[in-house]
């Protein structure tokens, strides 16, 4: 998996908008903010994963909208969703954190099965 950073910037030196605040804490609130910032990956790996090959607890339907797939590509905390730089879609449910954000954010449209796994399958939080 690659690693993921979201940086939120509030303000900064060259901000048009200084919401108020003096140009030493709008570097403060920025460098607080960069602080912030957490590699997911590190957590993911404490996890183990019993992936049961012959019955995948999800499945998508065949050929499934654009719309809808860049949604999953966007929510998935895991990073199951991928579009390649050609536009080709994939997903593996090995890794799957079981959270069904996938299931909340398109419901029935691309999502044909998503169920648990079977017992003694799927993630293994060693992590929180």
């Amino acid at each position: 998996m690659s690693a993921k950073s979201n940086t939120i910037t509030v303000a900064n030196e060259n901000s048009s908008n200084d919401f108020g605040l003096e140009k030493g804490l709008k570097t403060a609130i920025v460098t607080a903010i960069d602080s912030l910032t957490v590699n997911t990956d590190e957590y993911l790996a404490l996890n183990k994963y019993e992936v049961d090959e012959a019955n995948a607890h999800i499945e998508l339907i065949d050929n499934p909208s654009e719309e809808e797939f860049l949604k999953l590509v966007r929510v998935c905390p895991a990073a199951l969703y991928k579009i390649d730089a050609e536009g080709k879609q994939s997903f593996d449910y090995a890794g799957c954190l079981e959270c069904g954000t996938c299931r909340i954010a398109c419901g029935d449209t691309i999502i044909a099965k998503w169920e648990n796994p079977q017992p003694t399958m799927g993630i293994i939080y060693r992590y929180g």
